[in-house]
């Protein structure tokens, strides 16, 4: 990159209306591409950014030259790159000369007035390197009878077709950084008095997006005046009836947002006994169960509590739980089965010791609060008794009655004959 022109270019620093940028050039020598500006008064085109030079021809050319075809652009010539900027060609209440190029140095142009209006000045008008006119637009051409608006808004520009006249509803447009206030951004020229119908078209003041405990939610422009509406974030709960706010011209909303977005209460998770539900977010409106630790009951089937605005929930939970108390898994001569956990409600088979039996074959029990069996459990299993037959040496027998499983080397000791 170079600041100046480099020693053995054969190009130009000028063009028609405008410099090369040579800090912009890279490698000139080589033809390789550089930017340009234009004179005060004067705009570049916006399809030739980058010139080349051809060192051999000592003239600049299209860096690209593709954009000839790909835009259907005319030969190159230098004189495009910067060309005038332009006036505006329409002037309240009057009509240009059909010959006025209205561009910068340019001949001074003449206008006439419309019917119902003279001219004020008889001098021609002539267009400034701002691309504005030397007089104001508006002064050109009054009404005979003199009953128009003011020219001036506040902050803002007048369409230049208006013609201010009593009744007449024209378009304004804010100037930078102003903003409009009203939508359709129109004017009225009130016929009782010649003022327009808002005194005020256009303001700066700009109300903030976000605020503690929400945010305005789109569509919404922010400016003085505008109307939206509130969206409160998680956590928050609206507390208004009317979730619009205003812009005001303090730059403050109106009313707060914040008093309509209030931090919801939040209500404690856990309990000595139990905890709510794990899908709850605990805050205040929210409607949760409450389950018991291991090793608790509840009294009740289900407990759905809500959580209140004071922060705490809408059914007092101590107490709602209580220590689980197993029924036993003794039973004389006999057990409980495994399979069952002996919890409260719950029923559960009995198995009785080898030799013993049920005196209810089937027989359940089921567990009642406190650790309670529904039934009696001391006499449940009962020794099983058999008869055997015992022959005796003389032609007699005798009937015993002993254990159905007892061992078989005694079963066998009892059967011998003596």
């Amino acid at each position: 990159m170079t600041t100046r022109r480099p020693q053995g270019s054969t190009c130009n620093s000028t063009i028609p209306h405008g410099r090369v940028n040579w800090y912009t050039c890279e490698d000139i020598q080589n033809g390789q591409k550089c930017l340009y500006s234009c004179d005060p008064g004067y705009q570049s085109h916006r399809l030739l950014s980058f010139l080349s030079c051809d060192r051999h021809k000592g003239r600049w050319t299209l860096y690209n030259p593709l954009v000839v075809f790909m835009y259907n652009f005319p030969a190159f010539d230098e004189e495009v790159l910067c060309s005038p900027r332009l006036c505006p060609n329409t002037i309240p209440n009057g009509i240009l000369s059909e010959n006025c190029e209205a561009a910068v140095d340019s001949p001074p142009c003449n206008y006439t007035c419309k019917k119902g209006f003279i001219k004020t000045i008889q001098e021609s008008l002539t267009c400034l390197h701002t691309a504005r006119w030397n007089r104001d637009l508006f002064s050109l051409c009054k009404a005979k009878d003199g009953k128009q608006c003011s020219s001036i808004l506040p902050d803002a520009d007048l369409d230049l077709s208006c013609d201010r006249r009593p009744g007449s509803t024209c378009k304004y447009q804010c100037r930078t950084p102003y903003y409009t206030l009203h939508s359709p951004p129109n004017i009225l020229c009130q016929e009782t008095d010649l003022t327009w119908s808002h005194k005020q078209v256009c303001s700066s003041v700009k109300c903030p997006r976000s605020f503690q405990g929400g945010q305005i939610s789109d569509p919404c422009d922010l400016y003085e005046g505008s109307t939206c509406r509130v969206q409160c974030n998680d956590g928050y709960r609206v507390t208004n009836n009317s979730l619009q706010v205003t812009c005001l011209p303090s730059g403050h909303w109106g009313p707060n947002p914040a008093t309509i977005c209030q931090k919801k209460a939040r209500c404690p998770p856990v309990y000595k006994d139990g905890s709510i539900d794990y899908r709850c977010d605990l805050y205040s409106g929210s409607t949760c169960f409450y389950n018991c630790k291991q090793g608790f009951t509840k009294y009740v089937d289900q407990v759905l509590v809500t959580c209140l605005d004071n922060g705490k929930w809408s059914t007092d939970l101590t107490g709602i739980c209580v220590k689980e108390t197993l029924c036993p898994a003794f039973v004389p001569n006999g057990r409980i089965s495994s399979f069952c956990s002996r919890r409260e409600s719950e029923t559960c088979s009995i198995i009785c010791n080898l030799g013993y039996t049920l005196n209810l074959p089937g027989m359940t029990t089921t567990c009642l609060s406190f650790g309670r069996w529904d039934v009696d459990l001391s006499n449940v299993c009962t020794f099983e008794m058999r008869q055997c037959l015992l022959p005796l040496s003389f032609g007699h027998s005798i009937h015993l009655k002993i254990p159905k499983v007892l061992p078989i080397h005694i079963e066998q000791k009892m059967y011998r004959t003596p």
